[in-house]
């Protein structure tokens, strides 16, 4: 069972947009370094997040991809 959950992340993981990421704060969005498109922090300045933590979402999205790639690194099975 341990065995299959680490596949499918590993298998989720592996689809992700490449290359690092990176927040522009100024439109709320996680880019690449070369400028594609990942995820939209906020909508139209509507969402709760942006009044109460977006800084702490946009900071754990841009390192997901590479804290759970180092976390699989760590992982027998």
């Amino acid at each position: 069972m341990k065995e299959n959950r680490i596949n499918e992340i590993k298998k989720r993981i592996s689809k992700v947009t490449p290359g690092i990421w990176t927040v522009e704060k100024e439109d709320d969005v996680v880019i690449t370094a070369d400028g594609v498109y990942v995820a939209q922090l906020t909508c139209e300045d509507l969402s709760l997040t942006k009044k109460h933590n977006i800084e702490a979402d946009a900071e754990f999205i841009v390192n997901a991809k590479k804290d759970i790639e180092y976390l699989l690194s760590l992982v027998t099975i």
